[in-house]
């Protein structure tokens, strides 16, 4: 997830696509070698940064129509049930210790994480 930041070289939309290409190439070698293999990719999660947020989202919108396109039986999850109503990570699902850790999970954030998974 820590990709999807200006911060690690993310400059905008032409590095995200980038970055869903490369995801679908390593899907397609995957499922050459082991056909057999369940498969699960998993959403990058909001954050309770707005500039950092559009580029998640826009990852995950992209990662989702190439999942469903190219790899239908892929499980990719949404993450809308993290969103507040401002589109953000929910404040009660943060860390309550730090105000100014805007990506981490607190433990009622990392059960509803868990309960995604399963």
């Amino acid at each position: 997830s820590s990709g999807i930041n200006a911060e690690y070289g993310v400059t905008g939309k032409d590095y995200i696509h980038k970055l869903v290409g490369t995801l679908q190439s390593k899907l397609s070698v995957i499922e050459q070698l082991c056909p057999s293999t369940n498969i699960f990719v998993v959403p990058v999660l909001p954050t309770r940064n707005r500039a950092m947020n559009e580029h998640i989202m826009y990852f995950n919108k992209l990662v989702d129509v190439m999942l469903s396109k190219r790899f239908p039986r892929i499980s990719f999850s949404g993450v809308y049930g993290f969103l507040d109503s401002k589109g953000l990570l929910d404040s009660r699902l943060m860390r309550s210790n730090s105000s100014n850790d805007y990506i981490h999970l607190g433990n009622r954030g990392i059960a509803k994480y868990v309960a995604m998974m399963k």
